[in-house]
């Protein structure tokens, strides 16, 4: 796929930093600059961009939500970057610039949000989940490293939970699956890691 400035935008995996350039809030040099330090120093990209002045915490979380919707399908890729850009420009929500952009969000569409897996399956309580969005948000980071350090959760259970997601992403199984799933992960993954 193109975006309106030419850039090829791969339609698997959805990169950040390619939603960012393909839309224009974010030039290239600066993310192939912002590759290289998160690459030296072990940093998450989007800590770098922000961090380097690059990108603003606002673009950065219109972009990580667009990431999400584009990854369950909600959005399209190309109606993704074009609210990219005015959600960025216009200092608004994401969904608010879809809004603006004539998208009405489809009732019947299924999302596999981790936060709302690992919630849904009574493997974090909402309280938690709510904190630690919150945290992610504030700090950029993924809500699987702020569960981690927050021993909400272990590393097996993290990773069997995304494994999931990307599983009812694809359509290999349903939303519904996944939650029976993880809701029986915690127990049967610590016994066998210990």
């Amino acid at each position: 796929m193109k975006s309106p400035q030419g850039v090829a935008v791969e339609s698997k995996p959805v990169r950040l930093g390619e939603l960012l350039t393909a839309a224009g809030v974010l030039r290239r040099e600066d993310l192939n600059e912002a590759v290289q330090i998160a690459t030296d120093t072990g940093q998450l990209i989007g800590k770098v961009l922000v961090m380097s002045g690059y990108l603003s915490k606002h673009a950065l979380q219109v972009a990580l939500n667009a990431q999400s919707l584009i990854r369950d399908k909600v959005v399209t890729a190309d109606l993704a970057l074009v609210a990219i850009a005015v959600a960025s420009n216009q200092e608004i929500a994401f969904e608010e610039a879809l809004e603006q952009l004539g998208w009405v969000r489809k009732k019947e569409v299924v999302t596999a949000k981790l936060g709302e897996l690992l919630s849904a399956a009574g493997v974090i309580e909402p309280e938690e989940l709510k904190k630690a969005l919150k945290t992610s948000e504030e700090t950029g980071q993924p809500l699987g490293s702020i569960l981690l350090k927050s021993k909400a959760i272990d590393d097996a259970v993290l990773l069997f939970a995304l494994d999931q997601q990307a599983a009812v992403r694809d359509g290999i199984v349903s939303r519904e699956d996944a939650i029976r799933l993880i809701a029986s992960a915690p127990k049967t993954l610590k016994i066998s890691s210990s």
